[in-house]
């Protein structure tokens, strides 16, 4: 009873591992399949990287490229005709930049036409007599002023006097008053101040009805302003011309360069490692469809897999198919000795 039940155990045993090795393989070939759906997305992400990295590496090319603006400095000179323009030309240093003429534009100013000019002349004096003021008045004077010179000529009509300066004297006066009707010649009828004055004198006159008419004379004291001093102004006319020289006007523009031109470092395409994230993929219901389109990398990758994988079952099923062998031997010697 003993052996028919190791023989049981041991029949089992096999019957499980020829089982068993059918769904390990299949479970295998399961997990290394790859659909044609999963080459062609990894194809079109490969594509996309490679275009995205042509690109920015493009882009990146035409950035590095530097442009540096040249600064301009314009500047305006009046010199005389005769006037040389070496100092104009030479270089000077601005804000870290150094100058240099790149263009020179001139112009020139001819001498100027001639100007009508007024000037007044003053003449002080202490009378207003027309005949003495004017003779200190010439007929011509000479004119030199604002770059123009000339002869201007009096204008006779324009002779103007008038008080300048005045003072305040006092004075006396006398005033004369009369009294009519008076019954004598009695000088109480006869008032003693008047109008600020005083009764100087008083003359009676006896009229034809036997009255009197008094005749009385007043002083008083006054006071007034008189000029001690006149101006007398007198206009002169005429043509002047410029005694300037012919000007030239410079317009000077000047270019600058750095004086430490800054370095601008070359940058290689091929060093630029650009970061490419990939679009998340849509997630898709796996296929059940097995394909048998794989590139030559996955089979050879696949059936490595398979082959170790077959090793190792076909180890087990060894190591399970000696010791099987080994008890059938060890039970047919048993039934001999006893036979």
């Amino acid at each position: 009873m003993k052996k028919r039940s190791g023989m049981r155990n041991i029949s089992a045993l096999l019957i499980a591992v020829c089982l068993f090795l059918p769904g390990v393989t299949a479970y295998a070939e399961t997990n290394v399949s790859i659909t044609t759906s999963d080459h062609e997305a990894i194809a079109d992400a490969v594509n996309i990287a490679d275009t995205t990295v042509q690109n920015i590496a493009g882009a990146t090319a035409q950035d590095v490229t530097a442009e540096i603006e040249i600064p301009l400095v314009t500047k305006a000179f009046e010199l005389s005709a005769d006037a040389g323009t070496d100092a104009l030309t030479e270089p000077f240093e601005q804000n870290g930049y150094l100058y240099t003429v790149k263009d020179m534009e001139s112009r020139t100013y001819e001498e100027s036409p001639p100007q009508s000019v007024s000037k007044i002349a003053i003449y002080m004096s202490d009378t207003d007599d027309e005949v003495e003021i004017r003779a200190q008045f010439p007929t011509t004077i000479e004119y030199a002023e604002d770059g123009y010179f000339g002869e201007l000529a009096l204008d006779a009509a324009s002779i103007t006097t008038e008080p300048d300066e005045y003072e305040t004297y006092a004075y006396q006066y006398t005033k004369t008053r009369e009294y009519p009707g008076l019954i004598r010649n009695d000088p109480a009828y006869i008032d003693r101040e008047w109008n600020g004055m005083s009764l100087a004198d008083v003359v009676f006159k006896q009229q034809g009805d036997g009255r009197y008419t008094g005749f009385a004379t007043y002083n008083g004291t006054a006071s007034g302003k008189r000029p001690v001093s006149y101006i007398t102004t007198a206009t002169y006319s005429g043509e002047t011309i410029s005694d300037a020289p012919t000007s030239v006007l410079y317009t000077v523009t000047y270019e600058g360069t750095p004086v430490d031109p800054p370095v601008v470092a070359d940058v290689a395409i091929e060093e630029i490692v650009p970061v490419v994230e990939a679009e998340p993929e849509p997630e898709t219901e796996p296929e059940v469809e097995l394909t048998e389109e794989i590139s030559t990398h996955d089979a050879t990758s696949q059936s490595g897999d398979f082959s170790v994988l077959h090793l190792v079952f076909v180890g087990i099923i060894g190591l399970l198919g000696g010791a099987l062998c080994s008890k059938i031997i060890l039970a047919f010697r048993g039934r001999k000795k006893k036979a």
